[in-house]
């Protein structure tokens, strides 16, 4: 996959302008980086097939940080050092320490996880996301807990990490919005592979629903001990945990009947107008065996969104052209799905669905 995504880029190394990425192929959450990295690749080769931007031919720069916060930062300053790109886009997170090194090159990335909050500005001025916080997913899931399925029995499982934790204590106060109060919260670490004992006392705190607030692996893992030990609750998924990822991990059969937060438009959904152009460019430009998924729609959102950005800039963009362009993109309609950062805002979409994994390992609605 990682030759054919190659393949799919290099053909335009000459090009004038240059989109940087840096995603995980090589590490466990490869799925989801590639998946992003394809989106972003369909994009661009759409756009130089109609004849670039403003006569411009459009390349993307890929680097794989192997999930590591570490590489991903070393990536980003060779994308705007030696790569020299116009903007960077499509990357699986912003961990802590990359907001300074945007800022010094006043460079745009677009595209970077979820945000941190529901705030207006978000991490930084140079950062613009796509999808919606996790607070708005949580919000959701307690809101569907209470309202939809009429339960005030959860249970949370929650990675032990700063990511973890902190959506654990919005979990903890969503749900007591809705007068619920977790019937157990058992954290686990971020490379634990033995998720039985978590699973035993969740199984023991008999809720009807658990909220899962973890990384793919653990997930799956835990999913797994969780139903062969007899565990009967509901459980959800926030949107970090890649379906594809989960099921290649435990297989359909025990995969079947999660529910998984999403907060882009459902890649087969023909009826969207977005959803078909995404179709039709993947066809036409990603490789014949190419599933259609949700992390390389994420990615062709983050590519359109950016070459409008900067076509928007005007001849011979430049950095600052295209993050201007981007704090002034109002309502920009992709085809049924909007992206707004106008007025400061830095979280431009507001999507959020839940899904559920089927019986065949794909999601139903």
């Amino acid at each position: 996959m990682i030759a054919v995504l190659l393949l799919l880029l290099g053909t335009l190394a000459r090009a004038d302008i240059v989109l940087g990425q840096s995603v995980p192929i090589s590490a466990v959450a490869g799925d989801s980086g590639r998946g992003l990295s394809l989106g972003l690749g369909v994009a661009i080769a759409e756009v130089n097939a109609a004849g670039g931007i403003n006569g411009d031919k459009v390349r993307l720069a890929l680097l794989d940080d192997q999930g590591k916060p570490e590489l991903l930062q070393s990536n980003t300053a060779t994308l705007v050092g030696a790569e020299k790109a116009l903007a960077l886009v499509g990357y699986g997170g912003t961990p802590d320490g990359l907001a300074p090194l945007l800022e010094r090159e006043k460079i745009a990335l677009v595209g970077a996880g979820a945000a941190v909050s529901d705030g207006q500005q978000g991490d930084s001025r140079y950062v613009f996301h796509l999808r919606p916080s996790y607070k708005a997913e949580i919000d959701k899931l307690a809101s569907m807990i209470g309202s939809w399925l009429g339960s005030k029995r959860v249970g949370l499982l929650v990675q032990n990490d700063a990511f973890g934790i902190a959506m654990g204590n919005v979990a903890n106060a969503e749900l007591a919005k809705r007068g619920m109060k977790p019937l157990a919260v058992v954290r686990h670490e971020a490379t634990a592979q033995d998720l039985g004992p978590a699973a035993d006392t969740l199984i023991k705190a008999a809720p009807d629903v658990v909220i899962m607030i973890s990384n793919s692996k653990p997930a799956g893992l835990f999913i797994k001990r969780f139903r062969e030990m007899g565990g009967g609750a509901q459980l959800y998924s926030l949107s970090n945990a890649n379906y594809e990822e989960v099921v290649e991990l435990i297989g359909a059969e025990t995969a079947s009947g999660v529910g998984i937060v999403q907060v882009f438009p459902y890649p087969l959904d023909s009826r969207l107008k977005l959803a078909r152009d995404y179709q039709a460019a993947m066809k036409s430009y990603a490789p014949k065996r190419a599933k259609l998924s949700y992390a390389s729609m994420e990615g062709y959102i983050a590519g359109r969104t950016t070459l409008e950005a900067i076509r928007r800039a005007g001849k011979n963009p430049t950095r600052q052209g295209v993050l201007q362009a981007l704090e002034e993109m109002r309502a920009y309609d992709l085809g049924g799905f909007v992206v707004d950062f106008a007025d400061s805002r830095h979280v431009g979409a507001k999507l959020v669905d839940v899904t559920m994994i089927s019986g065949t390992g794909n999601l139903s609605r």
